[in-house]
């Protein structure tokens, strides 16, 4: 985890391959990994979009070019054509890049290396045979939050301002729970306030024995703890499920602080 020399957080692996599912098939008939990149981007097409055509010798410089077919974009440092002969024109890209994107053009995977060797497959299928290759994945999640996410409390331990950046970035898979977690980091306070107001009159009236005070000491503090959670887990509006119980509550408590009689 860290930034990559694409400019992004992510995860780059060892050993990885890439698979896009689309109305439950892969879309793919040969899938991309960090060990051969397929795609219809071949050295003779590099040479023929530099101006060179398929016979060109001479290297091209910061080559970019996309394949609509795998919604790939494929750059390098560097391409070096291999000597003309043969039944197809090879070479080697230079620092390679493999970048593949979503419909909405963010950055899927990339798959990068040292080098990448043209290769035809048995079936046909050109490809690009990396070496050192990797797959880096854009993430912001870091290791921190994925221990934390093991916890199914996880959210409640995050810092109010890393939850409200990934409420920020939609990586949350509760969007609701995550903003109620907000609203009541603010409110828990303030119902510990209100409940110990409903207890302080039934504890300082003295118009009743011990035994009766304390039971409805417990029964009012008791009802208060019991909408708490009821409004949070009936499907309330985030705000409305952190925040009821206060604006409730609150004035019986004011009301009934304000008429006790010592």
């Amino acid at each position: 985890m860290g930034k990559a020399k694409f400019g992004l957080a992510g995860w780059v692996f060892e050993g990885a391959t890439l698979s896009w599912f689309g109305e439950g098939r892969n879309v793919w008939e040969a899938l991309p990994s960090s060990e051969a990149v397929y795609t219809g981007v071949s050295p003779a097409a590099i040479l023929q979009a530099s101006g060179q055509g398929p016979a060109g010798t001479i290297a091209v410089r910061n080559p970019r070019m996309l394949d609509g077919a795998y919604g790939l974009e494929v750059r390098a440092a560097r391409f070096e054509p291999a000597p003309v002969g043969g039944a197809e024109r090879g070479g080697t890209l230079v620092d390679p890049v493999f970048i593949f994107r979503r419909a909405d053009g963010e950055i899927l995977v990339v798959f990068f290396g040292s080098s990448a060797q043209w290769d035809r497959h048995s079936r046909g299928a050109g490809f690009w045979r990396l070496a050192d290759g990797r797959l880096f994945y854009p993430s912001d999640l870091s290791s921190k939050e994925l221990q934390l996410r093991q916890s199914s409390s996880w959210l409640d331990y995050m810092s109010s301002a890393d939850l409200g950046r990934l409420l920020a970035l939609d990586r949350v898979p509760d969007r609701s729970m995550a903003v109620m977690s907000r609203h009541v980091r603010v409110t828990e306070p303030i119902n510990n306030l209100v409940m110990l107001l409903l207890a302080l009159p039934f504890i300082l009236s003295r118009e009743r024995n011990l035994k009766a005070s304390a039971t409805l000491c417990l029964l009012m503090v008791g009802t208060y703890y019991t909408f708490i959670y009821l409004c949070r887990y009936i499907g309330l509006p985030p705000a409305w499920a952190a925040w009821l119980p206060i604006l409730l509550f609150g004035p019986v408590a004011a009301v009934m602080l304000d008429s006790v009689k010592t």
